[in-house]
């Protein structure tokens, strides 16, 4: 017992010289969940001033697991924007200032109901992890030796794009598009929970990032929910992804940006932020 004792010590010891020494905390691991799940712990607590709530289209923007400490890093890989702000409406995390919502994958996972992710975060283990880091997602051994061999590099500093709100245009329905059931019930989710982070203070930013190319319906669909959701709720509409010219930007793949470019859509953001308080 007392050579066991000796030898969870010592592993302790190294995970803690990892991950407060050398600062080898992941953003992304060898797991897409364990990944998503260990960038929502370290922004539940506490408040941010600004979250982004989408896809792994978000989760490539740099938060506060890369030491960007006002900015809650709410992308889920694989899912949508829904799935954090459920999570900030029941209390799981905390509600920040300003919540960006990534529009570009708003009805991702439509069909299968509540997430794995949503539902993981439900239990006590998520809230442990996020009080007590070194049982949190991002001090998984296995996750900072993966982060450490992938070595994406965070950028610290980023040059924003002149990016001013755009006015939301209703898409022509030139071919007969219309939601589906499932998509209509994922709307009417937004709305009410967009209603509850509004009254708790939260202000509202709708954005389309740079990413990949959409199909006809996919854009149509995304324009569309846009359309319906602002002329509810009063929030501002920051069209990115027209906005920023893609060449100016760098991509890992054809959807997902590069550190020092989504550094730069985070100083971006922030920029639209700053003028839209000064107004």
């Amino acid at each position: 017992m007392i050579g066991i004792g000796i030898g969870f010590a010592v592993c302790i010891g190294l995970q803690s010289l990892a991950y407060f020494g050398f600062n080898w905390k992941t953003g992304k691991g060898e797991s897409n969940y364990f990944s998503t799940l260990g960038r929502f712990q370290v922004a539940a607590h506490p408040a941010a001033r600004v979250a982004l709530a989408g896809s792994s289209i978000s989760g490539r923007i740099p938060g506060r697991e890369a030491g960007f400490h006002d900015i809650a890093n709410l992308g889920a890989d694989g899912g949508a924007a829904i799935d954090a702000i459920t999570l900030i409406t029941r209390g799981k995390i905390e509600t920040p200032e300003w919540l960006i919502i990534e529009a570009n994958t708003m009805h991702g996972g439509v069909t299968e109901g509540e997430s794995t992710l949503v539902k993981a975060a439900q239990g006590a283990w998520f809230s442990v992890g996020g009080k007590l880091p070194l049982l949190g997602h991002t001090a998984r051994p296995s996750a900072m030796l993966y982060a450490a061999l992938l070595r994406r590099p965070v950028a610290l500093t980023g040059e924003d794009f002149p990016v001013t709100p755009d006015r939301v245009g209703i898409p022509q329905n030139k071919n007969a598009f219309r939601f589906t059931d499932d998509e209509k019930k994922r709307l009417r989710q937004y709305e009410r929970e967009l209603g509850v982070l509004q009254g708790k203070g939260c202000k509202l930013i709708i954005a389309t990032f740079p990413a990949g190319d959409m199909t006809e319906r996919e854009d149509w669909l995304m324009r569309k929910s846009i359309a319906e959701l602002v002329h509810r709720y009063p929030m501002t509409y920051l069209d990115l992804k027209q906005q920023i010219p893609r060449d100016r930007l760098l991509f890992t793949d054809s959807v997902h940006l590069a550190p020092k470019s989504a550094t730069d859509v985070l100083a971006t953001i922030k920029a639209a932020i700053r003028r839209i308080e000064s107004k």
